[in-house]
């Protein structure tokens, strides 16, 4: 990958009634309950639509904000979102639920077909929008027909919701409390962090 660096947006918005409107159409949705659905899309879909602002960080039903050098940035892992993308060029990153909300009443649906009258907002997922939307800038920097590749193949499932904040907040809410691993743990299920710690180990003896 360039070393050329990119200059990042957040797409943050602090209030919920801020969502802007938007005419929007997802085909070959799947309806799985009255107001939620499920739609594929790649990382380079992903990318694009954080970058044209379709999609956004709701500060109100995520981590929040913090000012670093002024500016204000979502609360979240940069080491985590390189690690994602490392994973994605291997091909090896684990694909998960990424959920969206939506204001109620901002979805239409119609034989397969997701009408989206509103910005969406990340409930769970920010780490791997975020890492679509930088590998999206790269490849938009390099024109990289192998980064190209990369996140064309590279699919995310996304269940789509139309939420009330409260209703939004929950969830976030439920989606946290996943019990946390110690590292040692976590480095036992990855087999390249747990040579790298026995060799380690190894050179200290």
């Amino acid at each position: 990958m360039t070393k050329q660096k990119v200059k990042t947006k957040y797409n943050i918005i602090n209030n919920m009634s801020d969502l802007k409107e938007r005419d929007l159409t997802v085909n070959n949705a799947i309806k799985v309950n009255d107001n939620e659905y499920i739609v594929v899309l790649s990382a380079y879909e992903l990318g694009e639509a954080f970058e044209n602002e379709d999609i956004v960080y709701l500060s109100t039903t995520q981590r929040g904000t913090k000012i670093i050098r002024g500016q204000e940035k979502p609360i979240s892992s940069e080491k985590n979102i390189k690690e994602m993308i490392e994973l994605m060029q291997q091909d090896a990153l684990a694909i998960s639920f990424i959920t969206l909300g939506i204001p109620e009443n901002k979805l239409e649906y119609s034989n397969g077909n997701l009408k989206i009258k509103s910005q969406q907002f990340i409930i769970d997922g920010y780490h791997r929008v975020s890492s679509c939307y930088k590998l999206f800038q790269y490849y938009n920097i390099t024109q990289d027909d192998d980064l190209f590749m990369t996140l064309c193949s590279t699919k995310f499932t996304i269940l789509i919701g139309e939420y009330s904040e409260e209703k939004a907040k929950n969830i976030f809410s439920q989606y946290s409390k996943s019990l946390k691993l110690s590292k040692s743990r976590v480095e036992s299920f990855n087999s390249r962090e747990s040579s790298n710690r026995i060799v380690s180990k190894l050179n200290k003896s």
